[in-house]
């Protein structure tokens, strides 16, 4: 057999916490929106690093590049060689930091360093965080906008996009830019 419910007794309630204002609300919204400087997003020129080294092996690579043209009315594609691009491969050792655990630059460009050269390498340090919740977040994750770009720990192995060949008392004696350099370095990155 049910039990009769019990008649709820009229009057006051009880408070369950402090009282909400819409002015504390707000306050405490805007707390919470303002931007943190350490959070701020860095540009890719931020992580550009340069280190030094000394050069023991010189590997220069020479690659095929081509198109694929594809044709109208569904005819297969065809492949257009259109010249070739250049890697340089350089053993080194750190030159100060004995720490450094980078062994080996790759250089997409031409360069005359040779081993037994002194060299600074700008080398960018970094991985790439999509913001899954942008404005776009409709769109695929490989396709929203919003990139952040957070620092990572050197590797053995590392790109160059700038090698500065230097005497051994420390001048310069050239600097040869990779052909994706203005990519890191540009003023509108």
């Amino acid at each position: 057999m049910a039990k009769p419910m019990k008649a709820r007794k009229k009057g006051k309630r009880k408070k369950k916490g402090p009282e909400l204002k819409l002015d504390n609300v707000a306050q405490r919204l805007a707390e919470l929106v303002k931007p943190n400087p350490a959070n701020a997003l860095k540009k890719l020129r931020d992580f550009v690093f340069t280190r030094y080294f000394i050069v023991e092996e010189v590997v220069s690579r020479s690659y095929a590049t081509s198109v694929d043209r594809n044709n109208v009315f569904g005819s297969p594609p065809q492949i257009q060689r259109t010249g070739y691009r250049t890697e340089i491969v350089l053993t080194v050792r750190p030159k100060e930091d004995q720490y450094l655990v980078v062994r080996e630059l790759k250089f997409k460009g031409n360069s005359p360093v040779k081993a037994g050269d002194h060299i600074g390498a700008k080398i960018p340090k970094y991985e790439e965080k999509r913001d899954i919740f942008s404005r776009d977040a409709c769109l695929p994750l490989n396709k929203r906008s919003r990139v952040k770009y957070v620092e990572r720990d050197f590797r053995e192995s590392e790109e160059a996009i700038e090698i500065m060949i230097h005497t051994p008392a420390g001048g310069t004696l050239r600097r040869d830019c990779a052909a994706h350099h203005s990519f890191y370095m540009g003023e509108d990155r």
